[in-house]
């Protein structure tokens, strides 16, 4: 798939979810382009969300390959339901459901400016999962919507497994990147909980700054 030409209308952009839109991805194993070529031609720069593309992917495994389907339609039905209880929305009645339905997966996360600087973080993330020196087995990075900022999102398997959790942010700071961290779990993603929600919570449930003078991570918990 050829990268596509740079948007020039913001207005569109800020329009369109991007998880409503194409995918550009690569899987190991399946896709059958090289990955250095394929990375080259679909840096997030390049690819635009005015052109139908929301995210560009990289997965090291197939997805029939990874850990038990999650129960999407059961989880959706469960949150209905439990909305309809009246009982109170915490972290921990949210977390309940995602375990009930194998929605445990999570993302840590950051910012970048579009343009060289998220080119050349994307390209270290995506070497380093596609050569599995990261604890992770995917990653995804937005495309350009007409603002300078990207997002890259990297995901583990198990957002209840804090020892996973803090294994992924260590191997992302060994790789020499420091910008502000925010860490997802995905059950939040699928049902709309961002910031500024009706509930009050937190839209993350972890945060990592490095603090250059330690030379290491301070991690805080959001919940």
């Amino acid at each position: 798939m050829e990268a596509m030409e740079i948007s020039t209308n913001p207005d569109f952009e800020h329009s369109v979810n991007p998880d409503d839109l194409e995918w550009v991805v690569f899987t190991k194993g399946e896709t059958e382009e090289p990955f250095e070529s394929w990375l080259q031609r679909n840096l997030p720069s390049a690819v635009s969300k005015e052109a139908g593309f929301g995210w560009v992917c990289i997965r090291r495994e197939p997805l029939q390959g990874w850990a038990d389907e999650p129960d999407l339609g059961g989880l959706y039905d469960s949150w209905e339901q439990f909305l309809s209880s009246g009982r109170p929305v915490t972290y921990q009645n949210i977390r309940e459901l995602a375990l009930n339905h194998n929605v445990k997966s999570g993302k840590w996360l950051f910012f970048a400016d579009s343009g060289g600087k998220v080119d050349h973080l994307w390209t270290i993330v995506a070497r380093a999962v596609i050569n599995n020196t990261l604890p992770c087995n995917s990653a995804k990075v937005s495309t350009y919507d007409g603002s300078n900022r990207h997002v890259i999102c990297i995901y583990n398997n198990d957002f209840n497994d804090k020892e996973q959790v803090l294994s992924a942010e260590q191997a992302i700071r060994n790789m020499g990147i420091k910008s502000k961290m925010l860490y997802k779990p995905d059950v939040y993603t699928c049902l709309n909980i961002y910031r500024k929600n009706k509930w009050g919570l937190p839209a993350n449930i972890m945060h990592s700054n490095y603090d250059l003078l330690r030379g290491s991570s301070v991690i805080e918990s959001g919940v």
